[in-house]
């Protein structure tokens, strides 16, 4: 399956079930928003690039204003549950958890985009940056735990259920 950034893509599959919403501000989108004009550098990987450098050059301009907010219909949540307190067999206590990833949504975002891909409803979906509008939104077979990756035009997205989705 392969969706590029076209702005006629559009999955109408939404869920039956109504749940309570729940308001998610996201600091990079408030970034991408504030930004203003098209030319914005582009944030199309975690951390923006192959570094992780979570570095632009872009400037905001200051002070900062709330535009737009985007509301889920459900937040975000870890896709397996936390392990075990101990591990008597091996004499480990007081275990913590070491790959939650997905206690928060992991914004990328190119051109007038910001892409995120959720744990929580299985979805990756795509928003207008200027509007938070839903510009589409894809059902994956399972959790979408990490940031997608916007490269050449398309979308791709690692999945749980085994597949990268494009």
């Amino acid at each position: 399956m392969c969706f590029g950034l076209d702005l006629r893509c559009s999955n109408t599959c939404q869920g039956k079930k109504p749940v309570k919403k729940f308001i998610i501000i996201v600091t990079f989108i408030a970034i991408f928003v504030l930004q203003g004009p098209a030319s914005a550098e582009d944030w199309p990987t975690f951390g923006r690039d192959i570094r992780r450098s979570r570095v632009t050059s872009e400037q905001l301009k200051l002070p900062l204003t709330e535009t737009w907010v985007f509301t889920t219909t459900r937040p975000p949540e870890p896709a397996w549950p936390a392990p075990a307190k101990q591990d008597f067999f091996h004499h480990h206590y007081n275990l913590r958890p070491t790959v939650t990833y997905d206690r928060a949504f992991h914004v990328v975002g190119a051109d007038d985009f910001v892409i995120f891909g959720t744990s929580a409803d299985d979805k990756v979906y795509a928003l207008d940056a200027k509007t938070g509008r839903v510009r589409w939104r894809f059902f994956t077979e399972g959790p979408v735990r990490l940031a997608p990756v916007i490269a050449d035009n398309r979308v791709y997205a690692g999945c749980d259920d085994g597949y990268v989705y494009c």
